[in-house]
């Protein structure tokens, strides 16, 4: 059977939700190049893929020999939907030793892998009509993340200049509506590689405190950075006549895969969120593939 012209229709009859194109992306058709390298090795070709953030090493067998371990000892049911309570107990530690903030369990929801941690962060934010803003350069999957739930991206632009300010204020307030509801930030950056410092996240807090906007974190990368710290968007101190700034971002380390640094093998996306966050998270999360914190997810103290 072949697609209609507008491919939202099958031999003219049966219909495909006309969706699925409409969150298409330039950045999402990337992976069309990874799958051709796939097939290409799969064909016994030599190929060398650089198209994917994998790393040219598999996971660590202290790693892979705890996931064997549990899943002998029997934790092969379904897990609660936010997490085990052990595993998302671990994960509120380790954030309290990155960021000094007070996370707790009750703040953090697992899932199965960042991407769909980043989704449920955006469609617990914004909705139909909404307006979510985002750096340039940004990761392939941005523009459908948002679009996803009906959102409309709208991205910032950086200025590349040697010796000026990357990100500026007026950028940001250029891209402000009454429609917008969060920034999305990813720093360290996929796939411009720079990092945002203490000034540039102020900037964007104080826009955020300014028109009450969500500020989106993915921090996937942070184990990354090797020349000077890692500042996270949730360790910066609240403006003490503004709303406060720690009940503003939701934070998305979604970050470990299942190893600190280590980009291979499973992976678990977890999301600390302000207080009532979690709430609408899980109702996301119930429809997730499968329960991300029970099989496998233990966690690393």
């Amino acid at each position: 059977m072949e697609l209609s012209q507008n491919t939202d229709t099958l031999d003219g009859s049966l219909r495909f939700s006309a969706h699925t194109r409409a969150i298409a992306s330039e950045g999402a058709a990337g992976w069309v190049i990874a799958d051709a390298a796939a097939d290409a090795l799969d064909r016994g070709e030599d190929v060398v893929s650089l198209c994917l953030g994998d790393t040219s090493f598999d996971t660590p067998i202290r790693i892979t020999d705890a996931a064997i371990r549990s899943l002998r000892a029997g934790r092969t049911h379904y897990a609660p939907v936010p997490g085990t309570p052990e595993l998302r107990r671990n994960v509120a530690r380790a954030q309290n030793r990155f960021d000094r903030q007070d996370w707790s369990a009750d703040q953090v929801t697992v899932f199965a892998g960042a991407q769909n941690a980043l989704f449920a962060a955006v469609m617990t934010v914004a909705g139909a009509g909404d307006e979510v803003l985002y750096l340039e350069p940004w990761y392939a999957t941005y523009e459908a993340t948002i679009r996803a739930g009906g959102a409309v991206a709208r991205p910032v632009k950086l200025s590349m200049d040697a010796g000026g300010a990357r990100l500026s204020k007026e950028s940001i307030l250029a891209q402000v509506t009454e429609r917008t509801r969060a920034i999305l930030l990813n720093s360290p950056n996929n796939p411009g590689g720079y990092v945002l410092d203490r000034a540039e996240l102020e900037t964007v807090a104080s826009v955020a405190e300014r028109h009450n906007l969500w500020i989106i974190s993915d921090e996937v990368y942070r184990n990354a950075v090797f020349d000077g710290a890692f500042l996270s968007a949730a360790s910066l101190p609240g403006d003490p006549g503004a709303h406060d700034h720690r009940e503003q971002p939701v934070e998305i380390p979604c970050d470990d895969r299942l190893a600190r640094g280590v980009d291979a093998g499973p992976t678990l996306g977890r999301r600390p969120s302000p207080e009532h966050g979690p709430m609408h998270a899980v109702r996301l999360a119930d429809l997730r593939p499968g329960c991300g914190g029970g099989r496998a997810g233990r966690g690393g103290r």
